[in-house]
């Protein structure tokens, strides 16, 4: 505001010195300085203010949170799913853990923004790109735990299946009687 209460003063002063035809700017080269660089300024402002509030550009996000570094990307205000924690190797137990420990990220973003009050924009849009992530990123789990020992059933029905397929292509009785034997003992376990 300032800055144009001084241009106005000086083209008042220098108005009367030029005639209608004359161009300000050959006339007085400093005011086509003057003239052009709040212009560009202005211009390059609303610029930067209008690609932050649309968010246009692709954003990187790393956070460190219990343990595990988080990444993810967002363009215009969404989250780009398969960005969170990218930076693991897919189907792993520590992305697994990765994205568990992001979407309690998600969630308290979303809860601690929707606190604040007399928010502008830019914290409005984030705090909805924030909860839409909450609600809606699936994280992925994957549980690995020792493998269970064959109960006696299991073992028997393998046995009985075994023979099963044996007898098939045998006309050997020792076979067929193994085989009666196994099942059986398959049916008492069951």
């Amino acid at each position: 505001m300032q800055l144009i209460k001084i241009l106005t003063f000086i083209l008042v002063l220098i108005s009367s010195q030029i005639s209608a035809d004359t161009n300000i700017v050959e006339s007085v080269p400093e005011i086509g300085k003057i003239l052009t660089w709040p212009a560009q300024k202005i211009s390059n402002d609303v610029t930067d203010i209008f690609i932050k509030q649309q968010n246009i550009e692709l954003t990187p996000v790393s956070i460190d949170y219990k343990g595990n570094r988080i990444t993810f990307q967002y363009q215009m205000w969404k989250l780009k799913e398969k960005s969170v924690c990218a930076n693991y190797p897919e189907n792993t137990p520590e992305k697994s853990r990765c994205t568990i420990a992001a979407k309690e990220v998600f969630n308290i973003a979303c809860a601690q923004l929707g606190q604040q009050k007399d928010k502008d924009v830019i914290a409005t849009r984030t705090q909805r790109m924030y909860c839409n992530a909450a609600s809606d990123f699936k994280p992925l789990i994957i549980q690995i735990s020792a493998a269970n020992k064959e109960t006696e059933t299991q073992k028997a029905r393998k046995e009985c299946n075994a023979l099963i397929a044996a007898e098939i292509g045998s006309n050997d009785p020792f076979v067929t009687a193994k085989r009666e034997k196994a099942c059986n003992y398959y049916e008492a376990l069951k």
